[in-house]
Order: structure tokens, then sequence, then C-alpha cells
């Protein structure tokens, strides 16, 4: 069986949730499952959009929290579409720093 992708237009939270699965399946391997590089990328850029709105929603200060700490951890960068967020196969994941040190890392995804 073999997914093929008819339309890759977002219009509710839905098509986000799905897209995101068809990331995960990609992530696994190309196997089954017909998405092009420019979906990929469409798909990553329009989730962590999606997601980094929603966060911000519910924690309105987090972007503030994620410029102020030191060490390279949370800053919005470019490659993540000025976010915090990183997406690893298709699993989309925030880096938190539990504490004001190098050896407090904790990684949260984001589902």
């Amino acid at each position: 069986m073999e997914i093929q992708i008819t339309n890759d237009e977002f219009k509710d939270k839905w098509d986000y949730q799905r897209a995101k699965y068809l990331l995960e399946i990609a992530g696994l391997g190309n196997e089954g499952i017909n998405i092009t590089q420019e979906q990929r990328v469409k798909f990553e850029t329009e989730i962590t959009k999606f997601l980094w709105a929603e966060i911000n929603k519910q924690f309105p200060q987090i972007g503030q929290f994620c410029n102020s700490k030191r060490g390279g951890f949370n800053k919005p960068e470019e490659k993540n579409h000025n976010t915090p967020i990183i997406c690893i196969h298709g699993s989309f994941y925030m880096q938190l720093v539990g504490q004001n040190t190098s050896k407090s890392w904790i990684w949260k995804s984001i589902d």
C-alpha cells in the first residue's frame, strides 16, 4: 500500500495532525509514502508555526524566556522557522532548561 498526498493545504487543526503523521511515517523511511521534499519542508514549516502560535497562546511570556537564557538553549533560529521548536523525523520538540546549568536539559515532545 502506498499513501498518495493529493492535497497539501491546511484548513483546520486536523490538517496539521495529518501532516504530522505523514512526516513521522516519512521519517521512518519513504517506503509506502509519496512525499516530495517541497511538501516535507512545507509541512514542517506550517506545523512549527502552528505549534509556536499555540504555545504562545498558553504561555505568553515563552518568547521572552527563550530569548533570555544563555548557552544557546531555546534560541529561536531561522532554520527552525524563527522558533525554538525542532523537528526530528516528524516529531516536534522544544528544548528547555530546568536550571541554569549545562547539565539541566529537558527535551519535551510537542504533540
